[in-house]
């Protein structure tokens, strides 16, 4: 008893490991898993089919949110590019409008002058006639 004690003593602040696993022969009978441990309390099954586990893959997620940022984003350029061209349209009809007026005005301005010309020479040539008469008459 004294050597158990004294190896007791000895031992007493040693941590002892366990050595390598015994070899034993592969039996293709028995599995080579084993349940350690059986599960406490109640286990969920899996449930059947929902509406909401539809969106519960990735790829549903990721096509999701390209659609949540893409959306509103073709909508915003949308409205962004149909007000540019409203106002884009506003302005060649201002252009436009103010070249028809440039262009009227110098029309009538040119045929105001043609006129004017023509009462000129017409005057000029009725003076000229009246004016042999009268000298013909003294």
């Amino acid at each position: 008893m004294a050597t158990n004690q004294a190896l007791g003593r000895y031992y007493k602040g040693m941590q002892l490991r366990r050595g390598p696993p015994d070899a034993r022969p592969f039996d293709a009978r028995t599995s080579a898993l084993r349940l350690v441990k059986a599960p406490t309390g109640n286990t969920i099954a899996p449930r059947g089919w929902t509406p909401w586990r539809l969106f519960d893959r990735y790829s549903i997620r990721i096509v999701a949110g390209v659609l949540l940022v893409s959306i509103p984003t073709s909508i915003l350029l949308g409205v962004v590019e149909s007000n540019w061209g409203r106002q884009t349209s506003i302005d060649q009809a201002k252009a436009r409008a103010q070249a028809t007026a440039e262009s009227t005005a110098v029309r009538m301005t040119d045929w105001v002058a043609e006129r004017q010309a023509e009462l000129r020479t017409i005057a000029e040539d009725f003076d000229s006639r009246s004016g042999s008469a009268s000298r013909r008459d003294r």
